[in-house]
């Protein structure tokens, strides 16, 4: 898992967490949150899960969004972070389902 600091609105610290190829995460919440943060015209995508024990937010790319909002139910599911090859060669992280 990749994390970012940051410094929320209210002044305090924060954490952000980016999936990683192998990242296995168990979802809390049924799908996923848009969000429009402070003045920004572009939406904020994250889902509630639990990693390492512990209770995170992880952000998730539009394209990893789309992807778990076509699922359906994600409660209570291992969702692992896999690489695939993207239109320029680069390698692009989505999401699966752990049956």
């Amino acid at each position: 898992m990749k994390t970012e600091d940051y410094t929320k609105n209210d002044g305090k610290p924060g954490i952000r967490y980016f999936l990683e190829k192998g990242d296995v995460i168990k979802a809390m919440v049924a799908t996923p949150r848009e969000a429009s943060l402070g003045k920004s015209k572009y939406p904020s995508y994250s889902i509630k899960a639990i990693w390492s024990s512990k209770e995170i937010y992880v952000t998730l790319t539009c394209g990893q969004y789309k992807r778990l909002i076509g699922i359906g139910s994600l409660e209570g599911k291992k969702l692992v972070a896999v690489g695939y090859q993207g239109l320029a060669g680069k390698e692009l992280i989505g999401l699966d389902v752990l049956e």
